[in-house]
């Protein structure tokens, strides 16, 4: 009687291990996946935030402190400049950029923008 002696083999066990650590790869590459989009969200926003913190607008003007005896305050009209502002109020023998410089820095004036109906305050001695 001869026997013969078979090669196959079942290896059933084994593919469904390969699936399950695929399964597991996937889960971890999706994990890895939002995680770095949630970080970037993140990081994005905060540069957003920053922007926005950091940008001054004109309706955060601080209010200078109430005029003295000595000052006057006078309302900008439509078109009004610091400029001619400055010079109407200026003194003979003033020099005008010092009286422009002068008033800006009594109102807290970053720049030499003015709105109509602004109050400025003229200081004492322009």
């Amino acid at each position: 009687m001869i026997t013969a002696i078979s090669s196959y083999s079942y290896n059933g066990q084994a593919k469904a291990n390969n699936k399950q650590t695929n399964r597991r790869k996937e889960k971890r590459k999706s994990l890895i996946k939002v995680t770095v989009r949630l970080i970037a969200a993140a990081i994005f926003f905060i540069i957003v935030f920053a922007g926005f913190t950091l940008m001054k607008g004109d309706a955060s003007m601080s209010h200078p402190a109430q005029p003295t005896a000595d000052e006057r305050l006078i309302v900008v009209g439509s078109g009004d400049t610091l400029w001619e502002i400055a010079g109407k109020v200026k003194q003979d023998g003033d020099d005008i950029r010092e009286v422009v410089y002068n008033i800006k820095k009594r109102n807290q004036l970053e720049n030499s923008a003015l709105n109509a109906g602004q109050s400025l305050i003229i200081p004492a001695g322009e």
